[in-house]
């Protein structure tokens, strides 16, 4: 069953425009559709009542509980290519809390600031669905860190 992280408003579901694609013309998705939600850290059942536009109702409240007992954080120094994806992907699989990215003298990548607005929106997007993939309440914080004192 796909899961999605969205917003629940009075029985009804909200999701992101790449959501909605994904869902409604990805997975094709039909009227009958049953989906998990995640909203807040909490899981709901829910099931797509109309697809244009895309109507979601929430069925029920799922208890369950997927995060680990400690917060887990990992300071991660800027790697090169697209090894830092992987890294992130992995990390959020495995259930960290946080992931902080540093540059240190030794690091080889040298980002500009107008290119971390950009990198951190795509960071972001890959630990929202491995978070997702890997069936998640939480999606880890992402963030960059000036230097390692930080």
């Amino acid at each position: 069953m796909q899961r999605y992280f969205g917003e629940v408003l009075e029985g009804r579901v909200i999701l992101s425009e790449n959501d909605v694609f994904h869902l409604v013309k990805v997975m094709r998705c039909k009227i009958g559709t049953e989906i998990e939600i995640v909203s807040d850290g909490r899981v709901f059942l829910a099931r797509v009542e109309q697809v244009k536009p895309l109507l979601i109702k929430v069925l029920k409240s799922i208890k369950e509980n997927t995060e680990l007992p400690s917060d887990i954080v990992l300071i991660l120094a800027a790697l090169k290519g697209d090894k830092n994806d992987i890294v992130l992907q992995k990390a959020t699989e495995l259930g960290v809390r946080e992931i902080d990215i540093f540059f240190s003298e030794r690091t080889i990548v040298k980002l500009k600031p107008s290119e971390c607005d950009g990198k951190l929106s795509r960071y972001r997007r890959i630990v929202k669905e491995a978070s997702e993939q890997s069936r998640r309440s939480r999606i880890p914080l992402v963030s960059f860190l000036t230097s390692f004192n930080d």
